[in-house]
């Protein structure tokens, strides 16, 4: 499972600090391929996510991002409650979608591997995530990223009983996010 991480990482200081998600620039969308013909696609609402840093170097980092299941949205409530309820997500038993990196690995200038454990269904898989950094806009503190990739559903047990040509196994995400940089000490 590979998901692709690309964005934009101001140059990080050397205090300890902490970016903080800007909920009115970010977005966890997903696509489904439904039938075998066409795609589902819908967000979750509630999406949070941390970066913390112990120093200006970005593999000191350690990268949190949440969803919260009860938050899912496809433009169909009747869709909606179905991945909340125990045929898929078991939204009441598992509330919440969670990456966590581990580990972050300059590659070069620009490319860095991002290893971590992601968390659906109370099932901990680890994945490992391409980062590309990008020039900051301004001189300011603000990341910003967009968060690409597959995972496939059955390997965390979701909507097992449902077959792949009825909803894909295949997941499509995308997560926009902008950060805004607070100083810890």
């Amino acid at each position: 499972m590979a998901l692709i991480l690309t964005g934009m990482f101001y140059a990080f200081t050397p205090t300890k600090s902490e970016w903080i998600l800007d909920n009115s620039r970010a977005k966890f969308n997903f696509t489904v391929n439904h039938l075998t013909t066409t795609h589902a696609a819908g967000h979750f609402n509630a999406f949070d996510a941390t970066i913390t840093s112990e120093s200006g170097d970005l593999t000191t980092a350690v990268l949190n991002m949440t969803a919260q299941v009860t938050s899912i949205d496809t433009d169909d409530d009747k869709r909606d409650a179905e991945f909340k309820s125990t045929k898929y997500f078991d939204a009441a038993r598992y509330p919440a979608v969670s990456f966590t990196s581990k580990e972050i690995t300059k590659v070069d200038d620009k490319n860095y591997k991002v290893a971590g454990d992601m968390t659906i269904h109370g099932i901990t898989k680890p994945i490992v995530l391409n980062a590309l950094e990008l020039d900051p806009m301004n001189n300011i503190s603000v990341a910003g990223f967009k968060v690409t990739g597959k995972i496939r559903r059955l390997d965390f047990a979701v909507g097992p009983t449902v077959p792949p040509n009825i909803v894909g196994n295949d997941i499509d995400i995308v997560a926009i996010m902008e950060f805004k940089e607070v100083q810890l000490f």
